[in-house]
Order: C-alpha cells, then structure tokens, then sequence
C-alpha cells in the first residue's frame, strides 16, 4: 500500500514538472508537447571549391549549411567524412569540431580537405594522362540534442577535381656561354 502511494506521488511530481516546463515556454517541453516529435537538426553540402591547387596538391574547402529548426540552441558534437576517388576510397576521418547552434537559424561549417596528388597517384591506376578526377565526398555531422541524444545527419558531394601536370621540356641543344662561380649563362638552341 505504501508503495504505491509512492508511485502515485511519483507521478504527480511528473506531471506537476511536465506542466510548469511546457506552461514557462521551455522549448523542449513545448515542442515535443506540441507535435509529440522532436525537430532534428537540417544540413545540406552548400558548396565544394579548390582554395588553392600547386603541382604537389588541391586544397578543398567544404561549405556544409546547418539549419536549427528548434526551439533550443544545439550543439554539433563533430564530424566524420569519407572520400572516394575515381570509386576508390582515398581520404577519411573524424573531426571533433564542436560548434554552438542558435535555436532558429542557420550556420555555415567549412570543411578543408587536401589532397595530395602523389597520394592521389598511387591511390587511383586509371588517372593516366586525364586533367580531371572525380571525387565522391560523403560527410555525417553529428549532433548532441537534449534528451533525444546524438544524433548523426548524412551528407554527399559529388564533382570534378582538376590536377594540374608539370610541362614536358625537350632540349635539342645547348651550349655553356658563361660559366663562374656566381652563376652560368647557357644557350639553349
């Protein structure tokens, strides 16, 4: 008989807590009262661009577009990524990268990638003499939402990667002009 008293007294608390939480405007309460789900967090690949190519690599920079449509400010927990060149896999890992989301707004996370082209190389047999590679960028951002937990939204790109090859220098001839311990003038013919 005590026992359930106890219970009974259990379940009040609860309600008096569930009540006074969804009535104070607290936004977990109010959204998962209101339509009996939690929103979770949107994202979307807004772009890939090279931001900078030299002949020994092509630096990427990923913008990945996150939208907050709750009530609550969320915290991105980190990121992982997987990227495939030509189909084979060449780069992947995790980044711990923690950011703060405003409730009801959007944020921009920028992702870089370097790829080595000697990597690249010997990753991928069927670059032969192409100036282009295609790469497939898979991403997942993971989340810390109250309550629900961590939540994990993936993320795709697909494109072209341009490389960039070393000229082809053929010399028929040269001749010394000049030559001295600061330097050489050469002829080339």
């Amino acid at each position: 008989m005590i026992r359930g008293k106890q219970n009974d007294f259990a379940w009040l608390i609860l309600s008096l807590a569930w009540m006074l939480a969804a009535g104070s405007g607290c936004g977990l309460f109010s959204q998962l009262s209101q339509g009996g789900h939690f929103s979770k967090p949107e994202a979307s690949i807004a772009g890939a661009r090279i931001q900078k190519l030299s002949f020994s690599r092509a630096d990427l920079l990923v913008d990945i577009k996150v939208k907050n449509p709750t009530q609550l400010r969320v915290q991105l927990a980190g990121l992982d990524y997987r990227l495939k060149i030509n189909g084979q896999p060449f780069l992947n890992g995790e980044q711990e990268q923690r950011l703060s989301l405003n409730a009801n707004s959007e944020s921009l996370i920028q992702l870089p990638i370097q790829v080595r082209y000697a990597d690249l190389y010997k990753t991928v047999k069927s670059l032969g003499q192409t100036d282009h590679s295609k790469y497939d960028l898979e991403c997942g951002l993971k989340f810390q939402i109250p309550v629900v937990g961590q939540v994990r939204l993936p993320l795709r790109k697909q494109g072209d990667l341009p490389l960039l090859r070393l000229p082809k220098i053929h010399l028929s001839s040269f001749r010394v002009r000049r030559l001295s311990l600061r330097g050489a003038d050469l002829v080339l013919g």
